[in-house]
Order: structure tokens, then sequence, then C-alpha cells
């Protein structure tokens, strides 16, 4: 069996892993890559009425007898129950969770890029929102590894409590 195949869209020769498995295709893997049926997509939502489309369907089915039954349902998973607790534990850091997901969308739809760790060089990072949590202040972070992130986070800490720097 081969481990590489060809894109139909960029002609490149990747490996198998780098397209999608589809059980009604002969090989079991779609013809294009996983990025090219990336970008197919986001120019299909590009345009209005596909995506008001899209949109009028889910409300639709949100209301329907099925997807009450399936959101009920959902509603009793681990999964949901986790993001629930974390929701409720947060109330008073809203801005906070507002950020994080502000820079979380950033990266995924490409307009952010992670960087490696400003201090030490490690690729592993985490956004630390340098200037706070503002709407203003969202996307403007310093890319630290855990650990700099960390001790980043105590110094501020303890500035603000009036204990000065760690050093």
């Amino acid at each position: 069996m081969a481990s590489e195949q060809a894109c139909r869209s960029c002609g490149q020769v990747l490996p198998l892993e780098r397209f999608y498995r589809c059980a009604a295709v002969k090989d079991g893997r779609r013809a294009r890559c996983k990025p090219c049926c990336a970008e197919g997509q986001r120019a299909r939502l590009a345009v209005p009425a596909v995506r008001e489309g899209r949109r009028t369907y889910s409300r639709q089915w949100n209301q329907s007898l099925e997807g009450q039954a399936y959101q009920r349902a959902y509603k009793r998973t681990e999964p949901y129950r986790r993001k629930e607790k974390i929701r409720r534990v947060e109330p008073r850091n809203i801005s906070k969770v507002k950020a994080r997901t502000a820079v979380k969308d950033a990266v995924r739809y490409g307009r952010m890029t992670k960087k490696a760790c400003a201090v030490c060089g490690d690729i592993q990072t985490e956004a630390h929102h340098l200037f706070g949590y503002g709407p203003e202040d969202w996307c403007n972070v310093v890319w630290l590894c855990p650990e700099h992130h960390q001790r980043a986070e105590e110094r501020l800490r303890n500035e603000r409590e009036g204990h000065g720097t760690l050093s």
C-alpha cells in the first residue's frame, strides 16, 4: 500500500496522514489534502448566502425535537460539565476569558501566529497579556513558555500586592 498521495488541487505529493479519511473512496483517502480542503471550506463560507444558509439550518435544527434531544443528551456529558464548571467558576474573570478566547480565535483564523518564548526561545508557548485584559489589549500579547509565563504572572501579582518584583 502506498504511503504517499498526490493532492488533486495543489499537486503536491504528501504522506497519507495529510489527507482526510473517506470510506466512499477506493483507497480510503480524499483526493485533496487537508490544507486544500480547509482553503476550499474558507472560500465557500466567505459567500454570504452560504453562511446565512448554514445559520438558518442550524437555527431550525436547534429548535426541532431531535435537536433539543441532542442538546439535552450533550448537557449530560463530561466535557460539557467541565466547560460549565469553568464558566461558573470564572464569572469575575470574564474579561480574562474573553481575552484568551480572542487570542485563541486569532491564532486559529490566521490573524496572529504563535511565536517562540521571548525569554528562552522555547516553541511550546502561551500568550501573556502584559497590558491587561481590556478589549483594546486582547491581542496585545507576549509569547512565553509555561515556566516564564508563571514567573511573569507571579511578578505582576507581587507588584499588585505591593511586594515589589521578584528577581
